[in-house]
């Protein structure tokens, strides 16, 4: 009976270990696409306030 103890609990360990790697790399993704998106925003913003300069408006 103890070593199938011992065999859960090295389980659920491993399965502990893996969802922790799992949520690292999944924050490391979520930010790596939140830094993407908000140069694309920035990127568009700039363009918008560029073309509404073109045509003679003032952005602030």
């Amino acid at each position: 009976m103890n070593s199938l103890k011992e065999s859960i609990k090295r389980t659920q360990y491993s399965v502990q270990l893996d969802l922790m790697q799992d949520i690292r790399d999944n924050k490391k993704q979520l930010g790596d696409e939140v830094a993407t998106l908000s140069f694309q925003i920035a990127e568009v913003l700039g363009g918008i306030k560029g073309h509404d300069a073109k045509k003679g408006e003032v952005v602030k």
